[in-house]
């Protein structure tokens, strides 16, 4: 668990973190270059009703590098 997912564990409510931690699981971080994606939640992040995809720098580990990463809701969610 990254340091802001523990945080807000800390001082949110059990429903509203269990809803967070709910709705984070249906997001993917993914490289643009290679496609790896990986589940949000694993990665550390954190999207909270939200609705569009977001782009973002990130460390591919596939390609060993940073790289231009999207963020994006799961095909099979």
């Amino acid at each position: 668990m990254s340091p802001a997912q523990k945080i807000l564990r800390a001082v949110l409510p059990a429903r509203w973190f269990a809803d967070l931690e709910t709705e984070t699981r249906q997001w993917e971080v993914a490289c643009r270059t290679c496609g790896r994606s990986r589940d949000l939640w694993e990665a550390g992040g954190l999207r909270w009703r939200a609705a569009s995809e977001q782009s973002v720098a990130g460390y591919c580990s596939a390609c060993e590098a940073r790289r231009k990463m999207v963020i994006r809701r799961r095909q099979d969610a």
